[in-house]
């Protein structure tokens, strides 16, 4: 069925093809953040601009995808020097282009900063800060050109409890206990692109167990504790040291199947760090799928509660903004409900994590006596119903 059709037949207005082009707008600001990565730079010419684009890259497309594995698709060190040297190599071309980033920056521009770079007799040098924002368009392209998928922009917010048990005893680490460790955390979650907020005990003066229940790692407890914050993803670290180094214990109540990491590093800093790579590989997986997961199949979706075209415009901007839906098609539409065939590149399992983030689109699991009801009505069974709610 085509969208003009479709609006006739609901009495809608065309001027709604302005209205989503407004959304697509919207949905490609929200998404730019991720599309910009910054370096420290001695000056501001071309050539060092284009080495520092080719520099971020493989940071760039790692937050984008949520796997570090994809930086092991860049060339060798000594490509840029030498590419004749790899001509008879499967991946040149792809290398050839991966040494070329500079084709794909949008924007660029340059602030102050304090970070200090020194020349090759270690002497300080003026430095700017380069702000490189990439073509969102071409660096997709590029992702799928790699065999790999883009991890949407609407990602999970994580809830870090994270406990030190070190020097001044055993406490909860946030901006508020211990502001270094905090931002080290932060700088990584924005290096990954993972929106995270800390726990903090102030909060939770009713329980005076929760210390030790964090360390024990009881679940029940965590999951309960957790509540008040509304995160949709909590991550429980647990550090102490073996004497040489530090351990973390990672683990990720609420996502089922993940096992706990053990991380060891010898800085607080650098184990703090794994622990959000762990984190954004984890989420990666579960709300964008991987590389590895090329499952790919049909499904049918009624959506109920359209009663505007501003609501229809929004239901299809949210669910092809979604990575895992490779496209749509309008099925049919009648009074306050849609049918939509969804081809998805990914399975059902992704797609419905996804839509779990998405307090507009709410998924409704009908009782067996709805069901049996349905069966009597002109209406065929569907593979997922979601409610629209604005």
């Amino acid at each position: 069925m085509s969208l003009t059709s479709l609006y006739a037949r609901l009495g809608w207005h065309r001027s709604l093809l302005g209205f989503v082009l407004l959304l697509w707008i919207a949905s490609s600001a929200q998404a730019a953040h991720l599309y910009q990565i910054s370096i420290p730079v001695t000056d501001t010419t071309a050539a060092t601009r284009a080495e520092a684009a080719n520099q971020v890259l493989s940071r760039l497309l790692v937050r984008l995808t949520g796997e570090a594995a994809i930086a092991a698709a860049f060339p060798p060190e000594d490509f840029a020097a030498e590419p004749e040297l790899y001509q008879e190599d499967p991946a040149f071309d792809l290398w050839q282009s991966l040494s070329e980033a500079q084709q794909w920056v949008a924007e660029f521009s340059y602030q102050s900063t304090a970070v200090r770079l020194t020349d090759e007799q270690g002497r300080p040098v003026p430095t700017q800060l380069l702000v490189l924002t990439f073509d969102e368009q071409g660096i997709r392209q590029l992702i799928r050109r790699m065999g790999y998928r883009v991890w949407d922009s609407t990602r999970p917010r994580s809830l870090m409890w994270i406990l030190l048990d070190g020097r001044q005893g055993r406490y909860l680490v946030n901006p508020s206990t211990n502001a270094a460790l905090a931002e080290v955390v932060e700088q990584q979650a924005q290096e990954r692109g993972i929106p995270v907020t800390f726990a903090d005990l102030t909060r939770h003066e009713q329980e005076p167990s929760l210390l030790s229940d964090l360390w024990g790692g009881f679940a029940q407890q965590i999951l309960r504790a957790s509540q008040v914050y509304e995160a949709d993803h909590i991550v429980v670290a647990r550090i102490s040291s073996d004497g040489q180094r530090w351990v973390l214990l990672l683990s990720q109540p609420g996502l089922s199947g993940v096992r706990e990491q053990r991380l060891t590093d010898t800085t607080l800093g650098g184990v703090l760090r794994q622990a959000v790579n762990a984190t954004s590989e984890t989420l990666a997986q579960h709300y964008g799928g991987t590389s590895q997961q090329h499952v790919s199949g049909q499904l049918r979706v009624r959506v109920t509660g359209i009663e505007t075209a501003q609501d229809l415009a929004q239901v299809l901007q949210r669910l092809q903004r979604l990575s895992v839906v490779e496209s749509l098609r309008l099925h049919q539409a009648q009074a306050q409900m849609i049918e939509l065939d969804l081809n998805l590149n990914g399975n059902q399992q992704v797609l419905r994590a996804n839509l779990a983030l998405d307090s507009g689109l709410v998924e409704v699991n009908p009782l067996p006596w709805q069901l049996s009801l349905e069966d009597q009505s002109e209406l065929a069974p569907v593979d997922l119903i979601l409610r629209w709610q604005r």
